[in-house]
């Protein structure tokens, strides 16, 4: 590789790390809003409709339970430390 293609490769890594430390950011906080408003027990099916029809919510409540929970135990683990060194935020 030449310079030119290091830096754009480098680049693109430091920018899909960075896009990871937002999303999961933002998936904290979205799973916040769904303890604060009890959504995981309020929730039907249905009040989900249109894209997201055929979504259940005990997926939903799977991805922002348990799965969160396994990123943020990997990144607890000194994972974050690796992405933040290298992302644009």
């Amino acid at each position: 590789m030449n310079v030119q293609d290091t830096n754009t490769y480098v680049s693109q890594v430091r920018t899909q790390a960075s896009n990871l430390v937002v999303t999961l950011h933002k998936m904290r906080s979205l799973r916040d809003k769904m303890d604060a408003l009890d959504l995981g027990n309020t929730l039907t099916q249905g009040d989900i409709g249109g894209d997201n029809d055929g979504i259940l919510i005990v997926d939903l409540v799977a991805v922002l339970g348990t799965t969160l929970e396994a990123f943020e135990g990997l990144m607890s683990s000194g994972h974050a430390s690796n992405l933040h060194k290298i992302a644009i935020v």
